[in-house]
């Protein structure tokens, strides 16, 4: 929803959809989100950086001197690193996500928020989901059915409690990028 003033000025508006998109500070997904590229998000790991620095050193090396066998191993080694980057990507997209329901407490209490996930017709592996003031929860997504996703934060006081931003993590499969997404539903306990 965008503020009042935004919507009679342009500029403000063009600002708030752009931080809305790229932040996702608002509850702005709907009743279900399929991650697609546009949604997923990819860096090195720190073991990935460190790949990555020794491949630099190891390229540097060969050439200095021009050893044959070391341009063969980093160029296989880098190929390796690049297919690891696609399978990060791959394990996150198309995962469809939903939000099931929030539970109900006492204050003082733990509130529970219940989010469904399917894979598609592949098998996800290893997908860690976490908000704000909540444990991650991994999960191993089977192909082809939906798993529960339970996300549980402390309700120190009475009212609504919303869920917030959910990020979905995937570090698969040799852990040298990690992949990443945000899902964002207006899901709120009491």
């Amino acid at each position: 929803a965008m503020p009042e003033a935004a919507a009679h000025d342009p500029v403000a508006g063009a600002w708030a959809r752009a931080r809305q998109r790229y932040l996702r500070q608002a509850p702005g997904d709907g009743d279900r989100v399929v991650l697609r590229h546009s949604r997923i998000y990819i860096l090195p790991s720190r073991r990935g950086w460190t790949m990555i620095a020794t491949l630099a050193i190891m390229l540097l090396t060969s050439l200095n001197y021009s050893l044959s066998l070391g341009f063969a191993v980093t160029f296989l080694l880098a190929g390796l690193v690049a297919a690891s980057l696609l399978q990060a990507f791959r394990n996150l997209a198309g995962i469809e996500i939903r939000p099931v329901a929030a539970s109900e407490t006492f204050a003082g209490g733990r509130i529970a928020f219940t989010l469904a996930a399917t894979g598609g017709e592949r098998t996800r592996e290893a997908i860690e989901m976490r908000a704000a003031g909540t444990d991650t929860t991994v999960a191993d997504l089977p192909a082809g059915t939906a798993t529960t996703m339970r996300l549980e934060r402390a309700a120190p006081e009475r009212g609504r409690h919303a869920l917030g931003r959910a990020t979905l993590t995937s570090t698969q499969p040799l852990g040298l990028w990690r992949a990443w997404s945000y899902v964002h539903f207006p899901l709120a306990g009491i």
